[in-house]
């Protein structure tokens, strides 16, 4: 048996590529309802139709344009193909069900505790916290799907050293465009982004994320906004990348935010991490290392993401105008919008050579 521990869209992918291939898979979600709490803005580029497609009913919106500012300048640009905004909840739900529907038995209200590593199985101690007691399983793999402080990676030994961004974010009220999202570049948020996500012409996810003091900079932010009405808030950590850490442990697996497989450049991780437990459940079928299959599928683009993350932490605001000056050119535009940012090995060379003023930012490397 298989154990997948958090049942969010890498888990339960992995459940339901595990047991699609046949194996006797046990998906353990901590919460009593999947999807919920909500930390995620649940925005993704339209890439991921080329792994699957999301059912109708979990879209909330698609968006045409995105509009970046710094201090002094904004820029519009065009996608080539829409961006997709989530329901999480109803996403993540929809996984679940993929994977139950496969054969994936999916347990609720189960938390992880702790695990012993036994001659030729794991024991995983779970505890049911609707019942209020504790039970024992043995598997024969086990994957820790279950977040940035994932417990099977404490567990196993192999959590390292992480870096978190901590991220503020509120479903506000307002006038927007349906079709256009906005991110905010410098000062307003330090060493990350701050952004407004419409899901329709009155609502919107209204965010941003920090290496510290995240709500001192949403307040300010939301005043930047006009004071808007604030319906719901939510918040989380955001794992920053680490291309040293070790996600694989003999018969023990990280995938997801777990694995720390989310893009540096925007915090974004859904996409990445269904790839990733697509390759993992490759890697189990065909008895292969299973680093070595993500690596191979999202290593080098997650490395250039952090790449540019570590860039663009020492900007200042001149250098954002700067930056967003040199994409204003309509040569520069063309190859943002043509490509598919979560890969910026498809387009990062193009865009150097196109506009070669970009290489003075390497200055930020040393």
């Amino acid at each position: 048996m298989i154990g997948v521990i958090g049942a969010g869209p890498a888990g339960s992918f992995a459940a339901y590529q595990l047991a699609k291939k046949g194996y006797d898979v046990k998906l353990f979600e901590e919460h009593h309802y999947i999807g919920k709490p909500v930390q995620c803005t649940g925005i993704v580029t339209d890439g991921i139709k080329e792994i699957f497609t999301p059912k109708k009913e979990t879209i909330v919106n698609t968006i045409e344009r995105v509009k970046v500012h710094t201090a002094k300048e904004s820029c519009e640009i065009k996608l080539r193909r829409p961006d997709i905004i989530l329901d999480r909840t109803a996403f993540d739900q929809s996984i679940a069900h993929m994977a139950q529907d496969a054969g994936a038995e999916v347990l609720m209200g189960c938390r992880f505790t702790n695990l012993e590593k036994k001659e030729k199985e794991i024991k995983i101690d779970i505890q049911h916290t609707k019942k209020n007691e504790k039970k024992s399983y043995g598997v024969t793999q086990l994957i820790g799907a279950d977040g940035p402080n994932s417990q099977v990676a404490k567990s196993a030994g192999i959590f390292g050293d992480r870096v978190f961004y901590y991220g503020a974010q509120a479903t506000i009220k307002g006038n927007f465009d349906p079709q256009c999202y906005e991110v905010y570049l410098g000062n307003v948020c330090p060493n990350f982004f701050a952004w407004v996500v419409p899901e329709n012409e009155h609502m919107a996810r209204a965010g941003l994320a920090t290496l510290e003091k995240p709500h001192q900079y949403f307040q300010s932010f939301l005043k930047k906004l006009n004071s808007p009405t604030v319906c719901e808030c939510q918040g989380g950590l955001i794992p920053l990348y680490d291309p040293k850490l070790k996600t694989e442990k003999e018969n023990i697996f990280l995938v997801g935010d777990a694995a720390l497989q989310v893009k540096a450049t925007t915090g974004g991780g859904i996409i990445q991490g269904i790839m990733a437990a697509k390759a993992l459940a490759d890697a189990i079928e065909k008895n292969k290392s299973y680093e070595s299959e993500w690596k191979k599928v999202l290593g080098k683009d997650l490395w250039l993401h952090l790449f540019i993350r570590r860039m663009m932490n020492k900007f200042s605001d001149q250098d954002y105008d700067y930056m967003l000056s040199l994409v204003k050119q309509q040569r520069v535009k063309n190859i943002l919008e043509s490509f598919d940012r979560d890969y910026p090995t498809r387009f990062l060379l193009k865009l150097g050579i196109t506009e070669p003023r970009f290489a003075s930012f390497a200055r930020f490397l040393f």
